[in-house]
């Protein structure tokens, strides 16, 4: 079963078959220091929705990034267990942001509009 696609140099996440997406205050890189302690909000039902469309709308960036560490680690829990892990950067100045997968720190996808994610992130515990 397949839950990320790649297409046209994109990945897609899928999100009928996500169980909730588990939004994490970055502080590093590091997937092993995320935990309950800086846990954002962890969605369910339409939020899901929101958030993979606002991901999937990205477009890749051209060349190598080298950035700074994210300001969010994104699990994408699906109903078999499987998690898949992204790294999230928003900025409230231009409403622009981008996206990373964690398996591709070279890649980056920039977010056009963040109103709807920041909006989901910074509103809602637990939805």
């Amino acid at each position: 079963m397949l839950y990320l696609l790649y297409l046209t140099s994109q990945w897609h996440i899928l999100p009928y078959n996500i169980k909730q997406i588990d939004i994490y205050k970055a502080t590093s890189f590091e997937i092993d220091n995320i935990n309950d302690n800086n846990l954002v909000v962890s969605l369910k039902g339409k939020s899901i929705k929101t958030v993979t469309s606002s991901i999937n709308a990205a477009g890749k960036m051209q060349g190598q990034m080298d950035v700074r560490f994210p300001d969010y680690i994104v699990n994408v829990v699906y109903k078999n267990g499987t998690v898949k892990t992204s790294y999230l950067w928003l900025d409230d100045s231009d409403g622009k942001g981008m996206w990373m997968n964690s398996t591709d720190t070279g890649t980056g996808y920039s977010i056009s509009n963040t109103q709807k994610l920041q909006k989901i992130i910074l509103q809602t515990k637990y939805m």
